[in-house]
């Protein structure tokens, strides 16, 4: 089983006191016109806006997110499955999104520069499922800014999912590796060699799961699967679009976001009877639309890959 990159919340930096918590009022994903300007406002200032470290004392932010009806019919049309059918997809993404910016902002930090390495989502045992609660509350903080390499910190992030009435549902926490990062003159990092070196080998680890001995599933992703995706989670970007748009980024083809990725796992590892109350995932490469994949799960294991067999994402479940 690997270990994970992140720090469980539990464990507090001495000395460290969290930020106060300041409520954000985000438009809901529904809401089309309100929350795409929401959104490419931060998109495009995350882009723009100069690239570098300022600070490692993030924000602490909350906001309420509406799961109508409707809503989660669209995201089981997007992964066409059964509304009835009780699967534990991300449907907060569209706030927790928003809310992710605001930190990352907080950072100084250019979005170009940023790509998600590891996450992992623990459901609460006798909590109700994310599904089936309508009014949620997202809280997010940054936990550390930990350097990767010379040039590269990662960046964590812990999301706290509750109902109205405050009963913890889940939490996520996000690993963001960043480069061309001047890690000798940014303040307050929290060096941790372990971390470092787990992010030095990510792209060299090999596939460890017999096909023969697993549950196997193999998917094509759609042309139109990052635009789609967008339209349940607000995770738009022109780098999950058409080829022009990725090519101006710098990209050879465009790339599906990784929350999609995670959500087909999780709609796979359904449809084989698995609903994992804590689901840890780390992405090795980028995964492009129109690409075949293959995703493999062996007791608590899984993986990833593409046509020729290059691991794409591993992890425990």
């Amino acid at each position: 089983m690997q270990a994970s990159l992140f720090v469980h919340p539990s464990v507090s930096t001495p000395g460290a006191i969290d930020p106060p918590l300041q409520q954000l009022h985000l438009p809901a994903i529904e809401q089309r016109l309100r929350y795409n300007a929401r959104a490419a406002t931060a998109l495009v200032s995350g882009w723009l806006r100069p690239h570098g470290l300022t600070s490692t004392a993030g924000g602490h932010y909350c906001a309420d997110f509406r799961l109508t009806p409707s809503l989660r019919r669209q995201w089981h049309s997007f992964f066409r499955t059964d509304p009835t059918r009780e699967i534990p997809y991300l449907f907060h993404s569209s706030a927790g999104h928003l809310l992710a910016s605001r930190l990352l902002a907080d950072l100084g930090l250019n979005l170009r520069h940023v790509r998600p390495i590891q996450q992992v989502v623990q459901h609460q045992r006798h909590a109700d499922p994310l599904g089936q609660v309508p009014h949620q509350r997202l809280s997010c903080r940054l936990l550390r800014v930990v350097p990767l390499a010379s040039e590269a910190v990662a960046v964590q992030l812990h999301t706290r999912i509750s109902s109205q009435d405050g009963q913890l549902l889940a939490t996520q926490d996000d690993t963001l590796a960043v480069r061309h990062v001047d890690t000798a003159g940014a303040p307050g990092l929290q060096h941790d060699r372990s971390i470092a070196a787990r992010y030095a080998q990510l792209r060299h680890r090999q596939t460890r799961l017999d096909h023969s001995e697993a549950n196997v599933g193999e998917w094509v992703v759609g042309a139109d699967w990052g635009r789609q995706f967008a339209k349940v989670s607000g995770l738009w970007s022109p780098a999950h679009g058409a080829r022009l748009s990725a090519w101006l980024l710098g990209l050879r083809a465009p790339t599906l976001p990784s929350a999609c990725l995670r959500d087909l796992l999780v709609r796979q590892l359904a449809d084989i009877g698995l609903r994992a109350e804590r689901l840890d995932i780390s992405f090795c490469r980028p995964v492009h639309l129109n690409q075949r994949l293959t995703i493999a799960q062996r007791d608590a294991e899984f993986e990833i890959t593409d046509a020729r067999g290059v691991l794409l994402a591993f992890g425990t479940c």
